[in-house]
């Protein structure tokens, strides 16, 4: 598996709504209407015979990023449970069934921060304590890494949307990786437009923003466990008075010694 040294990030103000051939191009990120190209080697003429062939698109900036900066540093093999989490450069010879390849492309979710980590210790506990948790909504999938998770521990329908293209291909590529297609299914779209989706597990690692939309929209006596993750101390109060008034029991706050407390919540 090749990791670059380097990233080089391309700024520009537009959409970009045409694919770039290139075995050095990552993906685009679009933000608020601007795009952000990724490339793993200096690619300016690509972008520039872009911007000439495309007056929508104007170049602002070029940014050259240490690829282990960008994701946060070195990420190292870590276990949860059962599970061991490994990343694509320390593969080993020889994998384990619980084993998940992990490769986090430029888009979120190493399992490093605590939201992503919190909803590992969450998913782990809930699998644990029921073994017939079939299907999982993973709204602001990243990586996928929560998606693999669910599916290791024998989860066999996952929906895994993102709102960020190279998230929901890095999720589909994480998939692929560990053999896990037929089971994960990566969705491009906003999280709050899946409230009629429902399945035995809801996660959401999110924006405050976002997670107070789904749980005020979302029939969340449908889902027999619930994990919000993404949030500051202060508002839990806020997202745990909701739950509590639409019929659901906080189980547990997890990692509020951390500064980011992650909701584990059941409709049971």
């Amino acid at each position: 598996m090749c990791i670059p040294d380097k990233l080089y990030i391309y700024y520009l103000k537009g959409k970009l709504k045409q694919d770039i051939i290139s075995e050095d191009y990552i993906g685009c990120w679009h933000e608020a209407g601007d795009s952000f190209l990724f490339f793993q080697k200096k690619s300016d003429h690509i972008v520039d015979e872009l911007v000439a062939s495309d007056n929508r698109l104007e170049l602002k900036d070029i940014f050259e990023v240490d690829y282990f900066d960008w994701i946060g540093g070195k990420i190292e093999t870590f276990g949860i449970g059962d599970i061991r989490i490994i990343p694509v450069w320390d593969k080993p010879k020889k994998l384990r069934d619980k084993d998940i390849l992990l490769d986090p492309s430029v888009v979120f979710g190493s399992g490093t921060h605590n939201t992503t980590y919190n909803c590992l210790v969450a998913l782990d506990y809930i699998y644990e304590k029921e073994k017939d948790l079939d299907s999982v909504l993973d709204l602001g999938c990243g990586t996928g890494i929560l998606s693999l998770f669910c599916a290791k521990k024998g989860a066999n329908k996952i929906f895994s949307v993102d709102l960020n293209p190279l998230a929901v291909k890095a999720t589909k590529k994480n998939a692929k990786l560990n053999l896990l297609e037929e089971k994960i299914l990566p969705i491009w779209g906003r999280a709050q437009d899946f409230f009629g989706i429902y399945t035995d597990v809801l996660v959401a690692n999110m924006v405050f923003d976002v997670i107070s939309v789904i749980v005020n929209i979302f029939n969340l006596k449908k889902y027999r466990w619930l994990i919000f993750s993404g949030l500051f101390l202060h508002q839990v109060p806020e997202i745990e008075n909701i739950l509590k008034g639409r019929g659901v029991s906080i189980v547990e706050i997890i990692g509020q010694e951390s500064g980011w407390p992650t909701i584990m919540a059941s409709s049971r």
